[in-house]
């Protein structure tokens, strides 16, 4: 049964994946099916999801004597957006559709990347699913709830993570990333309680991201796990699919605001 194209783009919001490695994306063309613009989506480090027929496309990693090791620690990322605070200008009107990212400094006393910049983030414990983890550590680590002060806008596409900071010393993720709302009427909107695990946080534009990340100021790749939920059709390189995805994308949003 043929899907159309705007289908999986709304599939790729509502997917939770627990997943194992995919194949790389193939190249893709103008005339790409559903199937390839998932590819496209997913990139080369999550799963691939078939929207015609609902299956996921898995590969392993292999050890000798070709049994499959499946090392990855799962992790969630929380990235939470507000309207950005601007200064009226010349004409005296205020531009409210900017909006920036919370980011927090990493303390000395976690277990990994002291000092960097991250976003909210932990561990899945085992039976749980991303989604609870990823309440359950915003709420520890800024006081922040669910309903008063955050709305989850989307869930993204996990992410695999693999990074080696020294020499001895390996990391494999794989990131759930979501993506927040705070809400205007949040009390001490600016300030989130954070606790021993950072030591400070600032709101930064996702350029002001990326720029943080080509840095090496973050944590591994955060900048692309941000764009999973924050642009999916940016991750397209082909104009013209691009095009197409970003328009079905836009219509989403603005039905969702209606």
């Amino acid at each position: 049964r043929k899907v159309s194209v705007s289908i999986y783009i709304l599939s790729l919001q509502m997917f939770r994946g627990a997943g194992i490695l995919t194949k790389q994306a193939a190249p893709l063309t103008a005339n790409a099916q559903p199937f390839q613009l998932g590819r496209a989506l997913a990139g080369r480090h999550g799963p691939s999801v078939d929207p015609r027929h609902g299956r996921v496309f898995l590969s392993t990693k292999a050890t000798e004597g070709g049994h499959s090791a499946m090392t990855r620690r799962r992790v969630v990322t929380g990235f939470v957006k507000r309207e950005r605070k601007r200064d009226s200008n010349s004409k005296g009107e205020v531009d409210d559709s900017a909006e920036d990212v919370l980011v927090l400094q990493r303390s000395q006393d976690v277990r990994s990347y002291q000092g960097r910049w991250a976003c909210i983030s932990g561990s899945v414990e085992e039976g749980e699913q991303p989604q609870a983890a990823m309440w359950r550590e915003m709420c520890e680590e800024t006081g922040w709830v669910e309903g008063r002060d955050l709305q989850l806008v989307r869930p993204g596409l996990p992410i695999d993570v693999d990074d080696s900071p020294k020499p001895g010393k390996t990391y494999s993720f794989r990131v759930h990333p979501f993506l927040f709302s705070l809400q205007s009427g949040t009390t001490s909107r600016d300030s989130p309680q954070i606790d021993w695990e950072h030591t400070g946080y600032q709101w930064v534009s996702a350029e002001g991201m990326r720029e943080m990340d080509e840095g090496g100021e973050t944590v591994p790749r955060l900048f692309e796990t941000l764009q999973r939920v924050w642009d999916p059709p940016a991750m397209i390189t082909d104009s013209g699919l691009q095009q197409r995805a970003r328009g079905l994308f836009n219509d989403h949003q603005r039905g969702a605001a209606e």
